[in-house]
């Protein structure tokens, strides 16, 4: 179809004809003739030209993580015999405007190729495409558009910091001591090893030979039950958050539920609108990419939430992210008297104090989070490595 210069054209063509015309002015005739003739010549030739040209495209790679660079390459393979025309690829990508990259002719058999970086500031599922392609003549008097390349996706994962885990051997936070002191007289059911003795330890756990042969107390590190298990619960109550403190609980809870099973820790993930996943029956992947696209509700309630956690007689530690420390979450806190603990991670408002048995973790600006936690908990045991996300090509 003609463009708007070649609509301008056009008309302009047809005014002069009829202008000529009326006045018998030859010339003007003329030219009118010309321009319309002009404006018909481009529309078939990019009508009547055929051009054979394989499109790849290629997201590289398909899942990454928030702030991490992503990129769309694209590879036309010209299959014709003849130059390919003036072309123009676009490609929309959800949030922005897209991306436009023009094409300039190249010889039959040959490749060309073009990359554009993806916005991955912020999680979610960005859409690419479909890809079009408009080919248009010399004068840019006429175009013509196809689907070079079908709609894809990309997602954008939460960000996270690996951070400790309560109950870990090595982790001499404030956690980690209530609930050496919570353990006294139970009996552990899984050796984890030997460790420095630290106050709230049960003596009868001191392996003596090991400390004869160190300058400190050495002391059997067993996980009990209440130690390994651990429940984090989003509280997705939009009148509790600002954006930036949604993204800052959305970071924590992805923080710690990788950081466990990277250490293979048992976890149960949990929020205020009824979703929940374990972590052995659904992967972190699935769960982080829940996390992705997750956004804040008026359904459901925390208060719910925790009191069917007590129903089940749930024991262990319970992680409760929120964006403020209100008398609704004071009073379902309340619920969780059952657990060996309760950490409440404050995103935004007022933090207050530590209580028994409730710890605080201030995560009110991007920065405070992994330091309140590591505080509270302690550092993480180990790192792992994560495999490179899968790359996937698209066409």
């Amino acid at each position: 179809m003609p463009t708007r210069q070649g609509w301008v054209v056009l008309a302009g063509g047809v005014a002069t004809l009829i202008v000529g015309r009326l006045f018998g002015v030859r010339e003007l005739f003329a030219l009118g003739i010309g321009m319309i003739a002009i404006a018909l010549m481009a529309w078939a030739l990019v009508r009547l030209r055929p051009v054979r040209l394989r499109v790849a495209r290629r997201v590289n790679p398909s899942r990454v993580y928030a702030g991490e660079p992503a990129r769309v390459e694209i590879a036309a393979l010209n299959k014709a015999r003849i130059r390919t025309p003036i072309m123009q690829l676009r490609d929309p990508v959800s949030t922005t405007g897209g991306a436009r990259v023009d094409v300039a002719p190249f010889r039959g058999g040959t490749r060309a190729y073009a990359a554009y970086r993806l916005p991955t500031a912020k999680r979610g599922l960005l859409f690419i495409g479909p890809l079009r392609l408009t080919r248009t003549d010399p004068l840019g008097l006429a175009r013509r558009s196809l689907d070079a390349a079908p709609l894809t996706s990309v997602m954008v994962l939460p960000q996270w910091h690996r951070v400790g885990l309560p109950g870990g051997g090595r982790n001499v936070g404030a956690l980690s001591s209530h609930l050496r002191i919570r353990a006294l007289g139970r009996e552990g059911d899984e050796f984890r090893g030997l460790r420095d003795y630290a106050p709230g330890d049960d003596l009868r756990k001191i392996h003596w030979r090991a400390s004869a042969r160190s300058d400190e107390l050495k002391v059997r590190d067993m996980d009990t039950t209440g130690s390994r298990a651990l429940t984090v619960v989003l509280d997705l109550d939009t009148t509790t958050y600002t954006p930036d403190a949604f993204e800052r609980a959305v970071t924590a809870t992805a923080s710690i539920l990788v950081s466990a099973s990277e250490l293979h820790r048992s976890a149960r993930f949990e929020t205020s609108a009824g979703s929940q996943s374990g972590m052995r029956d659904a992967s972190v992947d699935a769960i982080l990419e829940h996390l992705a696209v997750v956004e804040p509700t008026t359904d459901g309630s925390l208060s719910d939430t925790l009191h069917s956690l007590g129903a089940r007689a749930f024991d262990g530690v319970i992680v409760v992210i929120c964006g403020e420390y209100n008398d609704q979450v004071r009073s379902s806190v309340r619920a969780t008297a059952h657990a060996d603990a309760t950490v409440v991670v404050v995103c935004g408002g007022t933090v207050p104090a530590s209580t028994a048995g409730v710890f605080i973790v201030d995560a009110t600006v991007d920065t405070a989070f992994v330091a309140a936690w590591t505080q509270v908990v302690g550092h993480p045991e180990h790192r792992v490595n994560i495999p490179e996300p899968v790359r996937a090509w698209s066409a």
